[in-house]
């Protein structure tokens, strides 16, 4: 009786099969992502939270990062960034404008990229932002700002053919960890109706303004040089006694 060898897969066929099986798996459960936003903190200075959520998908050798736009009215310290990566607690870099002390109306758009190794289907990425100062307007009504969505995108040491290549401009070292970064598509689960509300001058009041504060800079002026003239002359009465 004689045997069919050709029928027979051979071992090597089987094992290309499986791992094409489950790569394609893995890819396919990233589908599943979805992420979500929290602001914590008030005033000038807040943190933003993205909470990124892979749908089962993990990889060692996977690296997950969020893109955002920022509008002009907000802005990124790229010394603090820098400071936050050197103590290892974020790993966040920014393209654009620099200039931290520039008024909203002057300065350039900004971005950053958040980007950490995928050990958990769970992560949560964060990021110190600032709000610029705006000039004043002849109304003076305050100004509101909203946060962009993020892109999400995932970057992977192994080929991934299904998602699209992100021609979104990572910045490093984000950039170095793969060799093409890939946008996922991703459930927007919002970021709690959050409105960044930006305090805006009022134009038709810069007489009283300017009058207020010339009579407490010439009141201030005047109580430190009657402190000094005080403070020279208790030490003089107290030689001639």
């Amino acid at each position: 009786m004689s045997v069919n060898r050709n029928n027979k897969p051979s071992i090597t066929s089987t094992i290309f099969l499986v791992l094409i099986s489950s790569s394609g798996f893995l890819i396919i459960s990233a589908f599943n992502a979805s992420v979500s936003t929290k602001v914590e903190g008030d005033g000038f200075h807040r943190i933003v939270k993205y909470y990124v959520d892979t749908g089962g998908f993990k990889n060692d050798s996977c690296h997950i990062s969020v893109f955002v736009s920022l509008p002009i009215s907000l802005y990124v310290n790229v010394d603090e960034l820098a400071d936050l990566r050197r103590l290892h607690e974020s790993n966040v870099c920014s393209e654009g404008e620099v200039d931290v002390e520039l008024f909203a109306e002057k300065a350039r758009y900004q971005n950053f990229t958040i980007c950490t190794r995928l050990r958990s289907t769970k992560t949560v990425l964060s990021v110190p932002v600032h709000q610029r100062y705006r000039f004043a307007t002849t109304k003076g009504h305050a100004y509101v700002v909203k946060l962009f969505k993020p892109k999400l995108l995932l970057g992977c040491k192994d080929r991934i053919t299904n998602l699209r290549v992100s021609k979104y401009k990572i910045c490093k070292p984000c950039l170095a960890y793969a060799k093409k970064w890939r946008e996922v598509p991703y459930q927007w689960k919002g970021d709690g109706n959050f409105t960044w509300i930006v305090p805006v001058g009022n134009a038709n009041r810069k007489f009283e303004v300017t009058l207020i504060t010339l009579f407490i800079t010439i009141g201030g002026a005047v109580y430190v040089l009657w402190a000094i003239n005080n403070s020279y002359k208790k030490p003089r009465e107290r030689k001639i006694k």
